[in-house]
Formats: structure tokens, sequence, C-alpha cells
């Protein structure tokens, strides 16, 4: 999460929390201009407000920063439902320039694209790519089985899902980077230094074609994702990284399946926190500025 978002974190978090436990937020339709003078329209829940900006919840998940002063109009209209997964699904379509562009599948609660480098008109080939997609939802639903097992036996309240569990696949390294630094706002690690990413404005797992050989990345963040769908934690919220991380780390597999959760002492991560020599504890429980730096945040 960028500084700037967590200098509107404290003021959004408890409108945050109401808006989305009482399950029965207000639809209003919002008139705004962009930063280019651009109008648009939409129709969004007000999940908070603070430091200048409306946070608004629109209806496949994501959340739409828009300046008060951007604003030219809200008006009450009518409740309009969660998007489907198919239309979750259609909406990557046009994003990302077609069918020819992205292949997408549908595996609730998952909608998966996989981001091509380039049009693919051999059926073989798209086959091949679509088999990929397969057994990334294949592994990530086996993720969610044994995360959901995690939080029944340690009776951590949490909530069904809401949203189409969204997950993009970039095939190129160059249109992964490109897509980050925009999704990023260019703040925390460079782009070339991130594996893959789960955004809490986007509400989407973004992940380089490369990792799911192992899928040690796509687990780590499928966790972040779906700790924040359930509502154990509220995004947006000033959760400090290391606890947030924490969770995350937690889980570990072997590319096929998750072994253990954080009930299990890691090992391997054990071996590490004894090897680090830049970063300690007191410098990561204390602040998140390790977690923010190339250099620094594999050790954090």
């Amino acid at each position: 999460m960028s500084r700037i978002l967590q200098s509107l974190c404290v003021i959004v978090f408890v409108l945050l929390l109401a808006a989305q436990f009482s399950g029965h937020a207000r639809a209003d339709k919002f008139t705004y201009f962009d930063q280019k003078g651009d109008k648009y329209e939409v129709h969004a829940e007000l999940a908070g407000s603070g430091q200048g900006a409306h946070a608004l919840q629109l209806r496949d998940g994501q959340i739409l920063l828009v300046a008060q002063a951007a604003v030219l109009k809200r008006e009450p209209a009518k409740q309009l439902p969660v998007k489907t997964h198919a239309e979750v699904a259609a909406d990557l379509e046009e994003t990302f320039g077609g069918k020819e562009r992205i292949l997408t599948l549908v595996e609730k609660p998952l909608v998966l694209g996989f981001v091509l480098a380039r049009p693919v008109d051999n059926n073989r080939e798209k086959n091949k790519k679509a088999s990929l997609l397969k057994q990334a939802a294949r592994f990530l639903k086996g993720v969610q089985g044994k995360f959901l097992t995690f939080i029944r036996e340690t009776r951590v309240k949490a909530q069904p899902l809401k949203y189409p569990l969204v997950v993009l696949i970039f095939e190129s390294d160059r249109h992964f980077d490109e897509y980050a630094r925009i999704a990023t706002g260019r703040q925390g690690l460079s782009a070339g230094a991130i594996a893959g990413f789960y955004n809490g404005l986007s509400n989407r797992l973004v992940l380089r074609m490369n990792e799911c050989r192992t899928f040690e990345v796509p687990l780590h963040e499928a966790i972040h994702q779906q700790v924040y769908n359930r509502q154990i934690l509220q995004r947006l919220a000033p959760i400090p990284v290391w606890f947030n991380e924490g969770i995350a780390t937690g889980f570990e597999g072997d590319g096929k399946r998750v072994k253990h959760g954080p009930k299990s002492v890691s090992a391997r991560y054990g071996r590490l926190a004894l090897k680090a020599k830049v970063v300690d504890w007191s410098e990561i429980v204390r602040n998140d500025r390790a977690f923010h730096g190339d250099v620094l945040a594999g050790e954090a």
C-alpha cells in the first residue's frame, strides 16, 4: 500500500467497517471529473471519506478514489447487484483488448485472466496457455480450502465472499511492469522487483507467468486476497505490514498444494530470520519502512 493511501486509511477505516458489514449500503450515482477534466458517471457505494477524497466501492469490488472537489453531483440510485463472474470476465476482455489479447477462465469464486504477450492464432498454443489457467485455478482453489480450514480451526471470524476474486497472469514481464507501475502508483518496490502482488484498491491478484512454476508468490498473494475479501482485515485500514505479511508468509506450499499454515513453525523462514543481517525484529515491528525498499524488503 502506498504512503498516499496510508494517509487516507485512518479516516476511512471506520466508515469502511460500517459499509462492508452492513450489507445494505446505499448505492449512489456519482458524477465527477478526472485529472484530465473528463466527466464520468459511476454507480457506487460510498465506502468512506477523508483527506479530501471519497472511496467509492464499485460493483466488482474495486475501490475508486475520487477527490471530493472533483465530484460534480451525487444522486441517490437504485441498489445494484454485485457483478457476476461472467460480467467480470467480460470486463477483463474489454479492458485488455478482447479475446485475442486475454484468455479468461471462470472457476468460482475465481475469475482468471491470462494477458498474452501477443495475439495467438494457433489453437495448440492457445490450448497450452489455457491449461496454465486451469492449473493456476486448481492451485488457488486449494489455497482457499487450506485457508478456510485454518480459520475454522483457529475460530477466526470471517465473512462470506462478496465479490468474484480476480487473478491476472501476465505472460510478458514488460506488460506486468507497466501494469504494476500504474497499480502501485510507483510507490514502494520498483516494478522490476515485484514478482506478484495483491492490490487493495483493484482487489486483484496480479502475477508474472514465471511465478506459476512454483506458485510460491501466488500462494502468498492469494492469502492476502482471502484475508481482505473475507473481512478478517479491512481494505485501506492501517494494518502494520509485519502483521499483514506475517499471516501470508505463514502458509507454504510445494508447487502443487499448500503444506501447512501459520499453526506450524517454518524451519525455512526460521533459518532465514536467524541469518538476517540488516533488518531486525524491532525494526520491522516499529515501522513499515523496511518493507518498501528493494534492498531490505526480502529480508524484512
